[in-house]
């Protein structure tokens, strides 16, 4: 594996079917989804996995004012056969990926039926586990953008645990992530 791999890898596009929302305040609300998805061999060369992996997992959010948290539990089976893959989720080992966010919405100060957009300060942990027996967790930083009809998140990953004998250790990463809301 080439030490200096940069570029795009594959893209995993996923849906949700929120079965549980109550919301106790005009903003404040409590949510329980399941997701269900795929990661498509986008990426070319050493950057893609080359096989169509399952997703499904399940995510619980909470805001209450200016304050969100959310725990997310996703499961992708891979259905790939590469040996030596250079990420999570990139070779044979399915992947347990385990997610614990906290985002504060720091502009605007009131969100109102007039706000078109909000941004927050988010502070995430992402572990990935493989059922090879790797295991990672990063610090991850950043900048959320939600819009109505669309959110833009950037962060970036931070190794604060690395257990890892089947592919290389990630130093740092840069994350952007774009959904669309309707």
């Amino acid at each position: 594996i080439d030490d200096d791999l940069f570029g795009l890898g594959d893209i995993s596009a996923t849906i949700k079917w929120r079965f549980y929302q109550h919301d106790p305040a005009p903003v404040d609300t409590i949510r329980g989804a399941l997701i269900a998805g795929v990661q498509a061999p986008t990426g070319t060369g050493d950057l893609s996995s080359h096989s169509w992996d399952p997703i499904l997992g399940a995510v619980f959010m909470t805001i209450r004012g200016r304050h969100g948290f959310t725990q997310a539990l996703t499961y992708q089976l891979n259905t790939g056969t590469i040996e030596d893959p250079w990420r999570a989720g990139g070779g044979k080992a399915d992947l347990l990926r385990y997610d614990t966010s906290y985002a504060f919405r720091f502009i605007p100060e009131q969100y109102t039926a007039q706000t078109e957009a909000a941004w927050y300060a988010v502070v995430e942990l992402n572990g990935m586990y493989e059922t090879n027996g790797d295991n990672e967790v990063m610090l991850s930083p950043g900048i959320l953008i939600e819009a109505r009809r669309w959110a833009l998140e950037t962060t970036v990953q931070i190794p604060v645990l690395s257990d890892v004998d089947h592919r290389p250790e990630v130093e740092v990463a840069v994350g952007l992530d774009f959904r669309l809301v309707f």
